[in-house]
C-alpha cells in the first residue's frame, strides 16, 4: 500500500509539475516576452542607462528612480534647453527623456524623443536598439524588427541587437531563425544569462528537451542574470530534471529557488513534496495533508 501510494503521489507531482511548466510558457507565448522591468538590464530596483551617460543628468535619474516622472521630465527639458550641445549629448537626453515618458505612461511623447534621437544620430545603432525595444514592448513587432535590424547591420558585433532580433523571431514564431540570433548574440558575449534563458525556451517550444536543459543551465551559471530569470530558469530545470527522473537534482533546484525567494510558495511545495523527510514533524504533516 505504502509503494502504491508513493508512485501515485510521484506521478501526481509529475503531472501537475508538467502542467506547471506547460502554463507558464503558454503564458509567455502569448504575451511574446517578460514585462520590460524583468530584462536582464534591469537590476532590481535601477533602471537601465543608454550607453554613454549624458554626463549631468544624473539629479534626473535620481528623480526617475523615486517614480516621479513628471519631474524628471521636467529636468530633462531644462537640459534639452542648454545652449551649444553636442549631436551625441542632445541624442543621449532625447532617449533618457523618452523612457521617462514611457514610464509615465506617455507613449506619443516616449516614441517622438526615440525618432529624433534616431535623426540626430542616424549612423548609432543605440538609438535603434532604445527605439527598437520600444516597439517590442509596445507589441510593434515590425517596427521593433526593422530598427533592430539597422542597428544590427551597423554594428554585427553588439549582442544586444541580435539579441533582440531573436525575442523578434520567438515573437514571430520563427523559433529556428530566433536560435540562430541567440546563438549569435550568445557566441559574442556569453556572459548574459537572458540569453540563454530565452534560448531555452525556444528549445523547449520546439520539444527539444536537453538542449533546453543546456540553455537553462547556462543561464543558472552565468555572470550577468537577474533574480527574476535565475528562478524561471531553476525553476524549468527541475520540471526538465523530474520529468527524466533526476528528483534529486530537481529537488537541488527547488531548494536553490527557496534560497533566492522563500516566499515562493509553489516552489517550497515542490521541494517538500521531492524530500519531505527533510521537514519538521508538524510541516510533513502539512504537506502530507
Amino acid at each position: 500500500m505504502d509503494n502504491a501510494l508513493q508512485n501515485w503521489r510521484a506521478t501526481a507531482i509529475g503531472t501537475l509539475l508538467l502542467l506547471a511548466f506547460l502554463i507558464a510558457l503558454a503564458l509567455i507565448e502569448r504575451a511574446g516576452y517578460w514585462p520590460e522591468f524583468l530584462e536582464s538590464r534591469y537590476v532590481l530596483g535601477k533602471i537601465p542607462q543608454p550607453s554613454g551617460m549624458c554626463g549631468f543628468s544624473y539629479d534626473a535619474l535620481n528623480v526617475v528612480l523615486s517614480k516621479r516622472y513628471d519631474e524628471a521630465i521636467s529636468l530633462y527639458t531644462e537640459q534639452l534647453s542648454e545652449p551649444g550641445l553636442g549631436a551625441e549629448t542632445a541624442a543621449c537626453l532625447l532617449r533618457e527623456r523618452a523612457r521617462a515618458y514611457g514610464l509615465a505612461g506617455q507613449d506619443l511623447e516616449a516614441e517622438r524623443d526615440y525618432s529624433a534621437a534616431v535623426d540626430l544620430l542616424p549612423d548609432d545603432p543605440d538609438v535603434y536598439r532604445d527605439r527598437g525595444r520600444f516597439y517590442f514592448h509596445r507589441d510593434r513587432i515590425e517596427l521593433a524588427e526593422l530598427d533592430f535590424d539597422r542597428g544590427f547591420s551597423a554594428a554585427p558585433d553588439d549582442w544586444h541587437l541580435a539579441y533582440w532580433l531573436g525575442r523578434v523571431k520567438i515573437k514571430q514564431d520563427e523559433l529556428d531563425p530566433a536560435i540562430e540570433f541567440l546563438t549569435k548574440a550568445a557566441d559574442l558575449d556569453p556572459s548574459h544569462g537572458v540569453i540563454f534563458v530565452w534560448r531555452g525556451y525556444a528549445h523547449a517550444r520546439m520539444y527539444s528537451e536537453q538542449n533546453a536543459y543546456d540553455d537553462y543551465t547556462l543561464a543558472i551559471n552565468s555572470e550577468d542574470i537577474s533574480k527574476y530569470y535565475l528562478k524561471y530558469a531553476l525553476y524549468q530545470r527541475a520540471a526538465i530534471n523530474y520529468n527524466l527522473g533526476k528528483h534529486d537534482l530537481a529537488y537541488e533546484d527547488f531548494v536553490q529557488i527557496v534560497e533566492l525567494d522563500p516566499d515562493y510558495k509553489d516552489a517550497s511545495q515542490w521541494r517538500d513534496w521531492l524530500d519531505p523527510d527533510r521537514l519538521d514533524p508538524d510541516r510533513r504533516s502539512q504537506v502530507e495533508q
